[in-house]
């Protein structure tokens, strides 16, 4: 299947091959290493480690404070990780794309690849469309710490429209079409409401999705698990994909979440 895959959407240029192509890449090994997981040939093994150890129990939210690498762990993987792909700027190789795509759900991060794509619009890349893709969800709340971590939340995040209006465009802009697709949450599994998403935009193409040509723009956070989902949900439109990403500064308290990207990164693969 993976071997299909590539065959049907060259020249598309992932995002996951930085963490796993035919097989762990050493960058994933020495993650695996300094994480004491063992056994990292098999994907479904490392699939089981790496969710079991990293993901957080869908029965907790972020205010729970979950936390899964000591002092030592986290410092030997930003030295690892700042030296990898993930932290280095990931550019498009074309200059033209039938579109763009953003997904995001948390105002930091929108914010960020909405720079990034501004950005390659003032170089030169062009777009014939932009499309913006978020989601609202409701939150269970049954402790008074939740309720305040809930209401502090809700004053961060800001709507992925607001992000779009308040950044600061040029007059190119004015000339491309942009659509903002917004759902509510499906439910708590990784990736579900992102596929839908994913799936309402080539509803766009009229099954005339052949050889288009997509740019995903994700983060270093994110590019795997971003670029793994949309792999597997798009592999049936014969698109040509590529996932781009700016580099960035890693520390000490981004690790955990690159890493909870990477396990999502590989679940992803599983076809």
């Amino acid at each position: 299947m993976r071997l299909l895959l590539l065959l049907v959407i060259i020249p598309s240029i992932f995002g996951s091959e930085v963490i796993w192509k035919n097989g762990p890449t050493d960058f994933l090994k020495e993650i695996f290493k300094i994480t004491e997981i063992k056994n990292v040939d098999d994907l479904e093994s490392a699939i089981s480690q790496s969710s079991s150890k990293w993901l957080r129990p869908k029965f907790m939210e972020k205010w729970h404070g979950y936390s899964f690498l000591d002092k030592h762990k986290k410092e030997e993987l930003t030295k690892l990780i700042k030296a990898s792909d993930l932290a280095k700027e990931r550019p498009p190789k074309q200059k033209h794309y039938n579109a763009a795509i953003i997904i995001g759900y948390t105002t930091e991060r929108i914010q960020k690849r909405i720079n990034y794509l501004i950005k390659l619009c003032e170089q030169g890349i062009v777009f014939d469309k932009i499309y913006l893709l978020s989601a609202t969800r409701n939150f269970k709340i049954s402790t008074e710490v939740g309720q305040s971590a809930v209401s502090s939340l809700s004053k961060k995040n800001i709507p992925i429209e607001d992000l779009w209006d308040q950044a600061s465009k040029s007059e190119l802009f004015k000339e491309v079409p942009i659509e903002i697709i917004k759902i509510h949450k499906i439910s708590n599994n990784f990736g579900v409401t992102s596929e839908k998403l994913l799936k309402t935009v080539m509803e766009r193409y009229n099954g005339e999705t052949k050889g288009k040509k997509i740019l995903l723009v994700a983060d270093a956070r994110s590019a795997g698990s971003k670029s793994s989902l949309a792999e597997k949900v798009l592999e049936p439109y014969e698109i040509e994909l590529e996932t781009v990403w700016q580099g960035c500064s890693i520390d000490n308290e981004s690790i955990e979440s690159i890493l909870v990207g990477i396990a999502k990164c590989l679940l992803h693969l599983r076809r």
